[in-house]
């Protein structure tokens, strides 16, 4: 039987979310609340491999190509200093963040959605990472001409053994939960976990 034909083209992006990571000792990470990291204006997620080969007789005789973390960018409409402070390692002190060269991030996991062209959504969650705010540019206004500027955030993200770096669903994906879809930004999402019987696997 023919697989069935879905529009993929993505079109927008929404819902940065940030799940602080609490404990990774067991089978799956336990994560604290989540908190939105504003609106997404941009995101671009990029995964790194290293190959390394392995020559005899001046020549390329095996290699081996092994994962090596994966990247994103985000660019927002804002922030606040709750969140600054929470992902940074930051101190919140009176309402600002006070920020320094102790600061440690925190680890945890990202989670946001794309709009295909068919309406749906792709969801996609990293596990296990950190995010610096990378840049946060300022132009001054121009007479009556206002330039909107956006901060910049630059995540790393690390195996998690038994697991993975991430996961991605269409939430019209053949065999979704959706269940999972619901509270994707409430709970983070496990696709090995083993649904309670009489739900969907």
């Amino acid at each position: 039987m023919p697989e069935k034909k879905s529009k993929t083209g993505i079109i927008s992006v929404e819902k940065p979310t940030w799940f602080p990571l609490k404990d990774d000792s067991g089978d799956f990470p336990v994560y604290d609340e989540p908190i939105v990291m504003g609106t997404a204006v941009s995101i671009k997620p990029s995964a790194n491999y290293e190959t390394t080969q392995d020559y005899g007789d001046s020549r390329v005789q095996d290699q081996f190509t092994a994962f090596g973390g994966a990247e994103v960018e985000l660019e927002s409409n804002g922030y606040t200093h709750k969140v600054l402070s929470t992902i940074t390692g930051g101190k919140l002190l009176k309402g600002g963040a006070l920020r320094s060269g102790d600061d440690v991030a925190q680890d945890g996991a990202f989670a946001y959605r794309r709009k295909k062209s068919n309406g749906k959504y792709r969801y996609t969650v990293f596990y296990k990472g950190q995010f610096a705010l990378d840049s946060d540019e300022t132009s001054t206004l121009e007479g009556s001409k206002v330039t909107f500027t956006h901060p910049s955030w630059k995540g790393s993200f690390v195996d998690v053994p038994g697991l993975g770096y991430m996961y991605s669903v269409d939430e019209d994906d053949e065999g979704v939960d959706a269940e999972m879809i619901k509270n994707w930004f409430t709970k983070v999402a496990n696709p090995l976990e083993v649904p309670a019987e009489g739900g969907q696997g």
